[in-house]
């Protein structure tokens, strides 16, 4: 069977290294393209079996490409892939053209991607049907702590004063790109207004900007230590004031208030030493405790104390002399505490709020365990697969990498994925990001999602030009001791 060719229509070089890549390797020959008009002639010369096409395109919309494509007159239809980051919003628009077969939303995984092309050219299998999984056993203890979930939250009114303050802030920062609105909608030629829109007045740089004069702001200035710090996190997201109470060196309570729980973070001079939520269920979900072997009784009581006071779960079944799960209690501490974060991170929407505590209650000072801020930043930044967020950070392969002034310090207190520590070994200033893709051997999307995640730390930085020499012509560390000895 002869080699599939595959068009990828898009503006963006790093999605068409992507593409180019994930589909190169699984043995189609790929086609590049990054106008609508470069693409449509390639389609029209090549008769490709597949076009993937960018819903936005610099030169025309992704209409007009479909459109020309269906009336230009060929011997057959060339199906197409829409690519974009708007869903299904974007269907209706192509309802009436035939050659649309299909729709993959941004972001897209490289397997997602295989997938989804192997589908349309016929080349996947019929689907295996697996045996349906045994019912699972009843877990009492389960049923216990399902039934005693407690109520929904109810979501703090913001202060009409911090309103109108928060007001004032933004429209100071938003009024110079709001007043180019009308030279922009002269330049933006069809392409979709939601997206035009957002990435040219609310560029990252400018959302990153804002939420960190939004966390100051919210804070009250000399009243941070008499009225809490309370700010919804679509203003102020809680990387930002996570970080801001860790270089204030704040000591007290900061609470994420989410749809089914509250989750507390407790800080001693700008150090995480405690994470729990008062929701027992969700705060236990997950672990490995064997919960049969504890009286219902015990189990009553630490899921009240959870709920009236945040005390973990496990701190009361410690004292009651049945924490016998071969797991030591920091550790198992530590592991519902993360849970608990990423359940916080991970909430679209959440009231922010934090307290100035003198004294922290006894479990956070009796049981301590540190929480390190830049792994839980960590962990946030792996979970964004967004790409139009990782190019903005990542926006070409030719950037040279390197490792910052302070980043050996902090790596080493850090614990990184494979690719991640692949990397920072070769990391030397001298090689570029598509070296980096070239020698590490993983695909495109996956080192620019990692150097994302470096960057976003201050582990990394780039820059265009070399930093230092490449790591095949640096000279071996006995060469140069040699040659200092010399000397």
């Amino acid at each position: 069977m002869s080699k599939k060719t595959i068009l990828a229509v898009d503006d963006s070089l790093t999605m068409r290294k992507l593409t180019e890549s994930t589909l190169r390797q699984a043995g189609y020959e790929v086609i590049l393209a990054s106008t609508g008009g470069e693409g449509f002639k390639i389609a029209l010369e090549r008769r490709p079996d597949l076009v993937l096409l960018d819903y936005i395109l610099p030169d025309m919309r992704g209409v007009e490409f479909c459109q020309q494509l269906q009336e230009a007159e060929i011997d057959h239809t060339i199906p197409i892939l829409l690519i974009s980051g708007h869903g299904n919003a974007i269907r209706e628009l192509y309802q009436d053209f035939p050659n649309v077969v299909d729709y993959l939303t941004k972001p897209f995984a490289a397997n997602v991607l295989l997938a989804v092309v192997s589908n349309i050219l016929g080349k996947v299998d019929q689907p295996v049907v697996e045996p349906p999984a045994p019912a699972p056993i009843l877990d009492t203890t389960a049923v216990v702590l399902a039934a005693a979930a407690p109520p929904p939250p109810e979501v703090a009114q913001i202060p009409a004063e911090l309103r109108q303050r928060v007001f004032q802030k933004l429209v100071s920062h938003l009024h110079p790109p709001l007043t180019s609105i009308p030279s922009l909608e002269e330049a933006r030629r069809g392409q979709a207004p939601s997206s035009y829109y957002l990435t040219r007045l609310l560029p990252l740089e400018l959302i990153d900007e804002l939420a960190r004069e939004l966390v100051a702001l919210t804070s009250g200035g000399s009243q941070r230590d008499e009225e809490p710090i309370r700010c919804p996190s679509k203003f102020a997201s809680e990387r930002h004031l996570m970080t801001y109470l860790a270089a204030e060196r704040a000591t007290g309570r900061l609470a994420m208030k989410l749809q089914e729980e509250t989750v507390s973070l407790y800080f001693d001079h700008g150090t995480i030493v405690s994470v729990t939520s008062n929701n027992p269920r969700a705060y236990c979900a997950g672990s490995t405790y064997p919960f049969a072997q504890v009286p219902r009784s015990l189990i009553s009581q630490a899921m009240q104390a959870q709920r009236d006071a945040s005390t973990p779960f496990f701190l009361t079944l410690e004292e009651g002399g049945f924490l016998n799960s071969g797991v030591a209690l920091p550790d198992i501490l530590r592991e519902c505490g993360h849970r608990s974060l990423r359940r916080a991170t991970d909430e679209k929407s959440s009231l922010l709020s934090f307290e100035v505590m003198p004294v922290l209650p006894a479990f956070a000072v009796d049981h301590r365990v540190e929480f390190l801020l830049n792994q839980i930043l960590l962990e946030s930044y792996r979970r964004v697969r967004d790409w139009q967020h990782i190019s903005a950070y990542v926006p070409s392969l030719d950037y040279f990498v390197a490792i910052t002034e302070h980043g050996p310090e902090q790596i080493s207190e850090l614990t990184f994925s494979g690719l991640e520590a692949d990397l920072l070994e070769r990391i030397n200033g001298g090689l570029t990001i598509q070296e980096l893709i070239d020698r590490s051997g993983q695909p495109v999307f996956e080192v620019c999602h990692a150097l994302f995640c470096l960057i976003r730390l201050d582990l990394a930085f780039l820059a265009t030009t070399r930093q230092s020499a490449p790591a095949d012509e640096a000279e071996e560390p006995e060469e140069a001791l040699a040659e200092t000895a010399n000397a």
